[in-house]
């Protein structure tokens, strides 16, 4: 999957460093090029998860380490569970399945099949539970819409509600989160899964 990111003014300029973008199913890199390879919040978007495992192991040193994180189920995770249900509750058809992605790819034996499969032996997990605190509702419900490809979707599939949307500043379920939550700075971003693979064997 293709990303790229700009670096902080005071990065620009860090001689050991270099940005570019790069696939992360075929890496621009040698074989045995890196200490590390860091994947934060990219890992569940990537179309084929079992080759891009292989090539953060091939370009790992021996003891190089793979970290990354995931989300867990969209069941566990009440926000955007909540976010899901009401944004596709407004299409009778093809409903906007965007919060379907981040948290697909959770499954632990499904994780540790792959990375073992890729060439990986020492794989630690460690689930960290976080809550995401906003003050006013209305926050919640335009950071779900438009922070994230799902208002794409929505302007695609019915360009009006985006326009009534961002012509209010609100949407219908800022409402229905205040019904379901007394205190609207208890939305529960619910637990992740961290993984730590190290010593990849060559």
């Amino acid at each position: 999957m293709p990303c790229s990111a700009r670096p902080r003014p005071s990065l620009e300029k860090a001689e050991r460093a270099r940005w570019l973008e790069a696939d992360a199913c075929d890496l621009p890199f040698h074989d045995r090029k890196f200490d590390a390879v860091v994947c934060q919040f990219e890992i569940m978007f990537v179309p084929d998860k079992a080759l891009a495992a292989r090539e953060a192991y091939r370009v790992l040193k021996r003891d190089g380490v793979f970290l990354f994180n995931v989300w867990d189920a969209l069941k566990h995770n009440k926000l955007g569970e909540l976010a899901h249900r009401t944004i596709t509750s407004y299409f009778k058809k093809d409903p906007p399945t965007f919060y379907q992605v981040p948290f697909s790819y959770h499954n632990r034996t499904e994780i540790r099949r792959v990375l073992k499969q890729a060439g990986f032996w020492e794989i630690k997990t460690e689930f960290i539970a976080k809550i995401g605190k906003a003050t006013r509702a209305k926050d919640v419900a335009r950071g779900l819409v438009e922070g994230n490809p799902v208002a794409v979707a929505i302007a695609k599939r019915d360009p009006s509600l985006l326009r009534n949307y961002q012509r209010d500043g609100r949407c219908n379920f800022a409402s229905l989160w205040k019904t379901k939550h007394s205190r609207t700075d208890a939305g529960n971003c619910g637990p992740g899964l961290r993984l730590r693979i190290s010593n990849p064997v060559h």
